[in-house]
């Protein structure tokens, strides 16, 4: 039992934050977040609005097939 109390704390005191924080390598490097700035390319964010579009186009089908259910009832 006291096993398990010692790794209840140890897992406690652990960061488990997902988020790091990288400001001190970055003034080292004299890097701003701009610099590390990873941009999508254009064509990528078409394809993914196109997606998204009929994403929602589908939603609407099945909305109004749903409409047309509750109708007849």
């Amino acid at each position: 039992m006291r096993r398990l109390l010692e790794l209840k704390n140890e897992l406690v005191n652990l960061d488990t934050s997902e988020l790091s924080y990288n400001d001190f390598a970055l003034q080292e490097m004299k890097l701003t977040p701009f610099d590390l700035e990873i941009n999508a390319v254009r064509y990528l964010k078409g394809h993914r609005d196109e997606y998204i579009n009929s994403l929602f186009d589908y939603a609407i089908k099945i909305n109004k097939g749903r409409e047309k259910i509750d109708a007849g009832k």
